[in-house]
C-alpha cells in the first residue's frame, strides 16, 4: 500500500493486539571466531514469546571487525562487547563496547583490568561479572572482575579458584556459577563446579564434593528457575582417552544445600541432544532452550540445525535449518529488545507471522 510507513503497517497489524509494538525482542547471534563483522538475528515471535521466527536476518556491527574470541552480554537494554583479540595480531584486547538499540550508536566505556579472550560474562546484581579467560602470553588466567556501568569502572573481585578458559558460567539465586573449562592452552576438559557469593566475595563449591557429572568445555550453562542445565560442548570419552562431542544434558538443583549427594543434586537423565554441538549459543525463551549454530569436532562441520529442548517435557527437537554459506563455528546469543525506530533491523517478519506454519 503505497504511501504507508513501516510504523503504520505495525500499527494497523496490532490494533486489536495488547502488545506492546514500539519494541521487539531478538536474539542476536555473534560469529566469535573469524574477526567478521557480520551478526545474524532472529525475531522473537511477540505472540507466543517462547518460539524464534525462522528466518535469520543479517546486518554488521563495525566494533566487531577483526575481533574473535570476545564476549556478548545484555545489560539495562544496552548491548556490550567485552574483550577479545585481534584477529590480524593476536593482541588480546581490554576494550569495553556499548550499543544503544535505541539510537543504533556504539560507545566505548571503561577498559577491564585483564585484557582477556574466551572468557565468561554475567550480569549479577546489576554488574557484569568476568571470569578467567586467556590474557597474554597465551596463559589461562584465574582473574574476576565486574563492572559497574553507574560508576563506568571495572573493579578486582575474588579470583576463581583455579584459571580457566573455555569454560561456562551463569547466574541463579543471587550466585555466580562457573564449571568445566580448561587450566591451560594443552589440558584436557575438566569437571569443577564453583559457586560465587557477592556478598562475602567468596568462591567456593556449591556443595563440598560436588562436580560436574561429566567433564565439559566449550559448553553452555542456562538457568531455568531454581536449576541450571548444562548442554552442548566438548566431553571426554573414558574408554578412548579421546575428545568426543558431548550430547548429554544435566541438570543441577541449586535448592540442595549441605550435605547432600551427588546424584540427588545431579539430574542426569534427560535425553542426549540431538545435535551435539561445542562452542553453540543457547537462549532461554519460557521453558524451551534453543541451541543455536557451534561445532561438531567429530564431524569437523559447523552445526546448522536449530534444536529446542522443551525443559517440562523433557524432549528436543530440530526446529530449522541455519543458511549454509555462512560460519557458525564459535556462538554467542543475546536477548535484545529493538525500538522499530531502528533503520538497521528487519521488523518485516511480524507482518507475516500469521502465514507462517512453524510447527
Amino acid at each position: 500500500m503505497a504511501g504507508v510507513s513501516l510504523q503504520d503497517k505495525f500499527q494497523k497489524s496490532t490494533d486489536d493486539s495488547h502488545i506492546d509494538m514500539k519494541a521487539f525482542d531478538f536474539v542476536f547471534l555473534f560469529n566469535k571466531s573469524i574477526g567478521s563483522s557480520k551478526v545474524f538475528y532472529f525475531m522473537i515471535d511477540p505472540w507466543m514469546n517462547n518460539r524464534l521466527f525462522p528466518k535469520c536476518n543479517v546486518m554488521r556491527f563495525s566494533k566487531l571487525a577483526n575481533l574473535v574470541h570476545f564476549k556478548a552480554i545484555e545489560l539495562d537494554g544496552y548491548l556490550y562487547i567485552i574483550g577479545g583479540k585481534d584477529w590480524e595480531t593476536g593482541e588480546h584486547r581490554s576494550d569495553t563496547w556499548r550499543y544503544d538499540p535505541g539510537s543504533a550508536k556504539w560507545t566505548g566505556r571503561a577498559r577491564m583490568n585483564t585484557a582477556r579472550c574466551r572468557h565468561t560474562a554475567d550480569v549479577l546484581n546489576g554488574c557484569i561479572y568476568v571470569t578467567g579467560g586467556e590474557v597474554h602470553g597465551g596463559k589461562v588466567s584465574d582473574s574476576c572482575e565486574k563492572y559497574d556501568p553507574i560508576k563506568d569502572k571495572w573493579i578486582e573481585v575474588e579470583p576463581i579458584p583455579r584459571p580457566r578458559a573455555d569454560h561456562a558460567a551463569c547466574v541463579n539465586g543471587g550466585n555466580l556459577y562457573v564449571s568445566g573449562g580448561i587450566s591451560n592452552l594443552k589440558h584436557q576438559c575438566s569437571n569443577v563446579f564453583w559457586m560465587y557469593d557477592p556478598i562475602m566475595n567468596e568462591w567456593t563449591e556449591p556443595i563440598i564434593g560436588v562436580i560436574l557429572p561429566h567433564e565439559r568445555e566449550k559448553h553452555c550453562m542456562v538457568p531455568v528457575g531454581k536449576k541450571i542445565y548444562i548442554m552442548g560442548g566438548r566431553g571426554f570419552d573414558q574408554e578412548t582417552f579421546s575428545e568426543k562431542d558431548e550430547a548429554a544434558i544435566s541438570s543441577y538443583n541449586t535448592k540442595c544445600r549441605g550435605d547432600f549427594r551427588r546424584d540427588a543434586c545431579w539430574d542426569v537423565n534427560h535425553p542426549n541432544m540431538n545435535q551435539p554441538r561445542a562452542h553453540g549459543g543457547a537462549v532461554l525463551l519460557g521453558h524451551n532452550i534453543y541451541m543455536i549454530g557451534g561445532k561438531s569436532f567429530q564431524r569437523d562441520c559447523d552445526v546448522l540445525s536449530v534444536e529446542c529442548y522443551n525443559t517440562k517435557r523433557r524432549k528436543s527437537r530440530e526446529m530449522f535449518t541455519l543458511p549454509p554459506s555462512d560460519n557458525y563455528v564459535n556462538c554467542d546469543c543475546v536477548i535484545l529488545k529493538v525500538p522499530i525506530t531502528n533503520k538497521d533491523i528487519n521488523f518485516n517478519d511480524v507482518l507475516l507471522f500469521d502465514k507462517w506454519i512453524m510447527w
